[in-house]
């Protein structure tokens, strides 16, 4: 797909946001990837050549210029488990290759079950940082489910995420490192869980109550 017929799909979308006053676009590259395939190991992510890196971001800019020159929203890559863009190493590439159009939304449970360290990201690209996803992972589950070769929704069955402040990223090392970078924008909370297993109301106030206090704590 070319830039030009990505933004012309993404119109009804662009409305939808305008009207409800976002500022944001939270976007990522899913049309080869395994993380929604129950059946597919995470081993067999498509991974890019450079050149590959190189003529995407170039289209992503393009897209981002758009949506900013025309509709003042700020394109937010969002890296995920699964897809071209995994790890810290991805990230960076992404990052590199595209405009300042182009922001990041960082997630701190994928960045971290992609082998990667959430500060070292928001020390890096904290001035693009666009948005702020913030979940919860257990390291036991994580390496059980990456020795086990296993696909991202087997792994989202057997716990691997939880909500913030319930497993083992270390918040208040995220939110000094976001206080550094006098972040201002949205603290959003996911957390892939099995609804049979993890009661979404109980673990909806877990989540608000941590983050709104490490909120509290570093000022933000």
């Amino acid at each position: 797909m070319t830039a030009d017929e990505e933004i012309a799909a993404m119109q009804d979308h662009i409305k939808l946001l305008k009207a409800a006053g976002c500022k944001a676009m939270v976007y990522g590259e899913v049309s080869n990837t395994v993380h929604g395939d129950i059946n597919t190991p995470l081993s067999q992510r498509v991974i890019l050549s450079m050149d590959e890196w190189k003529m995407y971001c170039e289209k992503l800019t393009k897209v981002a210029d758009y949506l900013l020159s025309e509709h003042d929203i700020k394109l937010s890559f969002h890296h995920h488990v699964g897809t071209i863009c995994e790890t810290e190493d991805d990230i960076n590439l992404m990052m590199e290759f595209t405009g300042d159009s182009v922001f990041l939304t960082l997630d701190t449970g994928h960045i971290t079950y992609g082998g990667g360290n959430p500060v070292t990201m928001i020390e890096r690209w904290g001035h693009r940082i666009g948005h702020m996803h913030f979940k919860d992972l257990r390291l036991d589950v994580m390496k059980a489910a990456r020795e086990a070769d296993k696909s991202f929704l087997n792994a989202v069955l057997d716990g691997v995420f939880t909500v913030p402040g319930t497993g083992d990223v270390d918040y208040d090392d995220v939110f000094a490192a976001l206080k550094a970078r006098n972040y201002q924008g949205w603290l959003l909370v996911e957390a892939e869980q099995d609804p049979a297993k993890a009661h979404p109301l109980t673990f909806a106030k877990t989540a608000y109550e941590n983050i709104t206090g490490y909120a509290e704590k570093y000022g933000l």
